[in-house]
């Protein structure tokens, strides 16, 4: 819940890079009945979480094309089609929801970038949010923040599942 000596974080630009023959470290996550996609884990190590991705990050966009409406797959598609680099227009829970209850639609223009002007990823962890405040609190979730080491398989049958998950 917001209050207001802390707004709400400002939707941001995550480019993330990944290595040939690796993963962008993250998942995705789709609830069916609730639109658009979200950062379900990032990996502790991965080049996700070093650009700036967190679990609980709603994606607007990929590669400048907005997703909101479009279904997990053709998200998933989306960034797959992306090759080694991926852009993402992103926004915690809380923004989203305040953008929303104003009825302004999120777009680049209101995002700030998590990478410098060399496009190399700058650690969120480094300093203060967007806006001048604290990181949003779900920076510091480590709980969702997979350690790729020890990540086993749960053995759940997902198909019978209403949520819908996808490694990228």
């Amino acid at each position: 819940m917001s209050t207001s000596s802390s707004p709400p974080s400002q939707p941001r630009l995550v480019t993330v890079v990944k290595t040939a023959g690796r993963s962008f470290g993250f998942n995705l996550h789709g609830v069916k009945g609730k639109p658009g996609q979200t950062v379900k884990s990032v990996d502790e190590r991965g080049p996700a979480l070093a650009a700036g991705l967190f679990p609980g990050d709603r994606i607007i966009a990929v590669n400048y094309h907005r997703v909101i409406g479009e279904t997990h797959t053709m998200v998933v598609q989306r960034i797959k089609e992306s090759g080694d680099r991926v852009t993402l227009l992103v926004v915690d829970e809380e923004t989203y929801d305040a953008y929303n209850a104003k009825g302004v639609v999120i777009t680049e223009e209101d995002a700030v970038s998590s990478t410098n002007e060399n496009g190399t990823p700058t650690s969120p962890m480094s300093g203060d949010g967007p806006l001048g405040g604290p990181l949003p609190v779900h920076a510091f979730k480590k709980q969702k923040i997979k350690k790729r080491d020890t990540a086993k398989s749960s053995g759940t049958d997902w198909s019978s599942k209403r949520a819908v998950f996808d490694e990228m």
